[in-house]
């Protein structure tokens, strides 16, 4: 399981690796802009991503989740 450590808050993350991962959600099937602007549709996305993956729906970017996008 990854720690608390290994997870960013959205806040601090910079526009062009939200929009890396809006592009991931959406080419998952989500319904989410790809604008690096994060949001409700997001962070609900970001969760049931996880779910869906079988990773803690915290709506947090931890490594596993970064790793599940494929985005490093």
């Amino acid at each position: 399981n990854v720690g608390t450590n290994t997870s960013a808050s959205i806040a601090s993350i910079d526009r062009s690796t939200i929009k890396s991962v809006q592009s991931s959600l959406k080419a998952e099937g989500h319904s989410v802009s790809v604008d690096g602007k994060w949001g409700p549709r997001s962070a609900a996305a970001l969760r049931d991503f996880q779910s869906a993956n079988n990773l803690s729906a915290t709506g947090e970017l931890d490594t596993a989740t970064m790793a599940a996008l494929n985005i490093r």
